[in-house]
């Protein structure tokens, strides 16, 4: 059984416990989904993903980032696929920047589809989301980061930098302060009106806003380009892909794979977020991820016709999976096959949700009890 405080990281709550901690304001509201016929039970998708808790002690939990939209399917890309998003995110479109007169080295296109074009390489840049801080050191750009928010623990260097706010808020005053050529955005992280501000003071805003697993990759790319570190981010960019190469998977039959969010009430991700698509990468049927939402509440009928033979939830350790004993009826319970993931990989997409997708794949690869 997969144990360890960095076994899966977060998903949206969970991986908005990284700041990628998502704002409590912009965390939708569970939703309940109603019973159906083991049919229509699907996989619950990721949008938000949280540590397993209880009811106490997710007031306590900070958010964690999880991105993905509302995708009904998610197709593994081939390689030329992802080399195409890349390419997208970073090739020369004069007709769609404001600055003409910029080198094309310093030009990408952002998850809004902007083009955020530097006369030269940023040197101060504010990252605004765990996940952002972790590509922008990775990329080769750590030196030129100087503000981030609370829950940027990783890496080592970032831990001792300004903070900026938190997923309570963001000071545009502090941002200010610290003269950034560059800021690099959670999309749907962070406040609207903190985005509009600094776009009405010519600030040069990145927005990420991953939604599939090859994003992250394009995102590396796009910040060590902008950073003057085209070839960091690169290799960066290809590390990633390898690490998607090497663990992509198909299990027959797909093992019926059930992501738990919270626990009362029982919740998981839906509308075809990151953590779906990484358990879809690693051969699995996320159950319920065909929800509506983002965060779907369900009913313990319902998860007992959906007959999960694999519980997953991010965690610091296996307190969570007492919840379950003695309800052997289902199957992953019956089997033993509940497994504890890293909060931080899971939850951030950035250059560690590497991590993450090998231990979903070794779990959902793992023999059951015979």
């Amino acid at each position: 059984m997969l144990c360890s405080r960095h076994v899966v990281s977060q998903a949206f709550e969970s991986q908005m416990r990284h700041l990628s901690l998502l704002p409590k304001q912009y965390r939708p509201a569970p939703t309940r989904v109603p019973r159906v016929s083991p049919a229509l039970i699907l996989v619950a998708g990721l949008g938000l993903v949280t540590t397993a808790a209880t009811a106490e002690d997710r007031t306590a939990t900070r958010p964690v980032l999880v991105a993905g939209d509302h995708a009904t399917s998610v197709e593994r890309k081939t390689s030329v696929e992802r080399k195409a998003s890349i390419e997208r995110k970073t090739s020369v479109e004069p007709e769609a920047s404001n600055h003409p007169e910029t080198s094309a080295r310093y030009r990408a296109v952002d998850d809004s589809g902007e083009t955020v074009a530097l006369s030269q390489p940023a040197r101060r840049i504010v990252a605004l989301s765990p996940h952002l801080v972790e590509i922008a050191f990775a990329a080769g750009a750590g030196s030129a980061v100087v503000g981030v928010v609370e829950g940027s623990d990783a890496p080592a260097a970032a831990r001792t930098l300004p903070r900026v706010g938190s997923y309570r808020g963001l000071s545009v005053e502090a941002i200010v302060a610290l003269e950034p050529d560059l800021v690099l955005a959670w999309g749907s992280g962070t406040p609207p009106e903190t985005l509009d501000r600094l776009a009405s003071l010519n600030i040069p805003v990145y927005r990420s806003e991953p939604r599939a697993l090859d994003d992250i990759a394009a995102t590396l790319e796009a910040v060590g380009r902008l950073s003057g570190h085209a070839q960091a981010g690169q290799r960066a960019a290809d590390r990633f892909e390898r690490g998607l190469a090497q663990t992509a998977q198909t299990l027959d039959p797909a093992p019926r794979v059930f992501y738990q969010l919270g626990q009362e009430p029982l919740t998981t991700l839906a509308g075809g977020q990151i953590v779906t698509q990484v358990i879809r990468h690693c051969g699995g049927e996320p159950l319920f991820d065909d929800a509506p939402v983002v965060v779907a509440e369900i009913d313990r009928e319902s998860l007992l016709l959906a007959a999960p033979q694999v519980i997953l939830a991010a965690g610091e350790n296996d307190a969570w999976q007492a919840q379950w004993q003695g309800q052997t009826a289902l199957p992953a319970v019956r089997n033993d096959r509940l497994y504890t993931l890293s909060p931080d990989a899971i939850s951030r997409p950035g250059p560690r949700m590497i991590e993450a997708v090998r231990q979903v794949c070794r779990a959902l690869r793992a023999d059951p009890p015979s």
